[in-house]
């Protein structure tokens, strides 16, 4: 697999950020993420990856549900119909649809412990137990002004089987960190994301899932985080032409890296790239 990246100017309004994606996405380009950098004004640009011949198709929902019930209920709705839920940005809630693929989406929420005393095997039980269902963990979701969070889980694949580990302790180290990477995906676990386990924000780890109906494996490296986003996107680009997908852009776990990851017989939502923290 190989990925191209490209980077455009994010559209301030709605319609402007819809039309933005859906322009791209006739060319086969897929939206990732946002990305501003202080050195250039902070000016908000919108990172766009193209891996597969095929074309996407964006829906923008302005207005935000009224409950978590609601939310569900748009989810699946638009899942049904083959768009896949995104992220909820400034702009809106996006939805995303693979115009090559018959593939349909449907959603379930589940409670996180609050306040923030989830812990570990909290984690663990509700994302295996869902995962042997075949819903994958995708982000938290903050459904009301109490600061309550709900986890948020996607099945699409068929016959999917989603199992996760958090290693214990946290590599303080660029080489630990790879190493951990490495020794997880040799086991067929892809990094998902970091997290702080505990109310005072100070107990960090790192969360991997794997698709335990497949024989996946996956590969890390760590490169220097480089400014301008024109370097960056250069940088990217170079390791894209090798087969080497960009999953976190300057990660909290070890500052100043980037991390790309490959993928080896690997099918599913586990081998794209996806916006940092939006799984």
């Amino acid at each position: 697999m190989m990925y191209e990246h490209q980077a455009s100017t994010t559209g301030a309004t709605a319609a402007k950020f819809l039309a933005l994606l859906n322009a791209e996405g006739a060319k086969g380009y897929r939206y990732v993420s946002d990305l501003a950098y202080s050195t250039e004004n902070n000016v908000t640009k919108s990172l766009l990856i193209k891996d597969a011949e095929t074309t996407y198709t964006y829906e923008l929902l302005e207005a935000t549900p009224a409950s978590e019930a609601d939310f569900v209920q748009q989810a699946n709705a638009r899942g049904a119909r083959g768009f896949q839920y995104i992220g909820i940005y400034a702009q809106g809630l996006l939805y995303r649809k693979n115009n090559s693929s018959g593939a349909t989406y449907s959603y379930l929420t589940k409670p996180n412990q609050f306040p923030r005393t989830k812990t570990r095997d909290y984690f663990l039980a509700q994302a295996n137990e869902q995962g042997a269902d075949g819903y994958r963990y995708v982000q938290e979701y903050l459904f009301d002004s109490s600061g309550n969070t709900s986890a948020l889980y996607e099945k699409s694949a068929p016959g999917a089987i989603y199992s996760y580990e958090v290693p214990a302790g946290t590599p303080t180290t660029g080489d630990a960190f790879l190493a951990e990477l490495n020794a997880q995906g040799t086991k067929g676990f892809r990094l998902l994301e970091p997290y702080l386990f505990d109310a005072s924000f100070s107990t960090g780890n790192h969360i991997y899932v794997k698709d335990a109906s497949q024989s996946t494996t996956f590969s890390y490296l760590l490169r220097d985080y480089l400014l301008p986003s024109a370097e960056m996107l250069a940088q990217a680009n170079e390791e894209g032409a090798k087969g080497n997908g960009l999953l976190f852009v300057v990660p909290i776990m070890i500052p100043g890296k980037n991390i790309y990851y490959t993928p080896a017989n690997c099918s599913g939502p586990l081998c794209d790239v996806h916006a940092p923290f939006i799984n």
